[in-house]
């Protein structure tokens, strides 16, 4: 790995990834989630799996506790797992013996636990948003800013970290399972719009436009902005033979002492 790690990414002028501070985001929930807030519909599929909790994890090294924590939520409230990681249940085939779908699997339950494998600002992954497009109610660990920026309306998401432990959640869970009125109240966003958040709506409305369109419009302004900007050679090095460590980036800032990567 490189030893000038802070001089290293300085060389860089835009970046993009998960977090919304990116200077062009590059979120999980994007065009292809599109049909489901334009539809906000009630779930019509009956809830009527064996148990009320569903969760499908394959990463069982995850930096955080989501394994042990799991766990101890299956002594008090059914939880079947698909996944790889605390198992309990075998995928099931369609009528042609083939796996069915995870959209498939997950129909018939009412909770998804959708705990991230790492506890990152912003990094809210699919499993958020597999539940709000099938009709569950998320349970999540993890994503932070869920609550700022990625949950649709107060009421449609389940905070593990508002629980003192795994046993009042699943008390709430159960309770939820066996009073519908309560349980539905999850789903009022889907039909009234007026309790979507504005938020939620303009980060998701950014997205619609492609992915590579805003890439290619963030690039433009700058250039414009900048006139022009060299080239910074091969990230990857092939060849190894690039020499853009500290000398390219002393080299680039005596020609651009403004540009933004070179004041302190």
């Amino acid at each position: 790995p490189p030893k000038e790690v802070a001089t290293l990414w300085r060389l860089f002028d835009l970046s993009s990834g998960y977090r919304l501070d990116s200077t062009v985001p590059f979120p999980y929930f994007r065009r292809w989630l599109w049909p489901s807030v334009q539809r906000l519909r009630a779930p019509s599929h009956p809830r009527d799996a064996l148990a009320p909790v569903v969760w499908v994890g394959s990463n069982c090294a995850a930096w955080t506790d989501r394994l042990a924590y799991i766990e101890e939520l299956m002594r008090h409230v059914p939880v079947h797992s698909y996944g790889r990681c605390l198992n309990n249940r075998p995928w099931p085939k369609d009528a042609a013996g083939a796996d069915v779908s995870l959209h498939t699997l997950l129909l018939p339950y009412k909770f998804y636990l959708a705990f991230e494998n790492s506890n990152c600002l912003d990094y809210c992954t699919e499993k958020l948003y597999h539940a709000y497009i099938l009709g569950l109610v998320p349970v999540v660990m993890g994503c932070k800013g869920l609550r700022d920026f990625f949950q649709p309306a107060m009421l449609s998401a389940i905070h593990v970290d508002e629980y003192p432990d795994a046993r009042r959640l699943g008390q709430h869970l159960l309770r939820l399972h066996h009073n519908a009125a309560e349980y539905e109240a999850y789903h009022m966003w889907r039909t009234d719009a007026a309790l979507v958040s504005s938020v939620f709506l303009r980060l998701w409305n950014g997205t619609a436009p492609s992915y590579e369109c805003r890439l290619c419009a963030a690039v433009r302004q700058f250039q414009d902005q900048y006139h022009k900007h060299p080239l910074m050679g091969s990230v990857v090095n092939p060849d190894f033979s690039c020499e853009y460590s500290s000398d390219l980036y002393a080299e680039r800032c005596a020609q651009y002492p403004q540009h933004p990567s070179c004041v302190l």
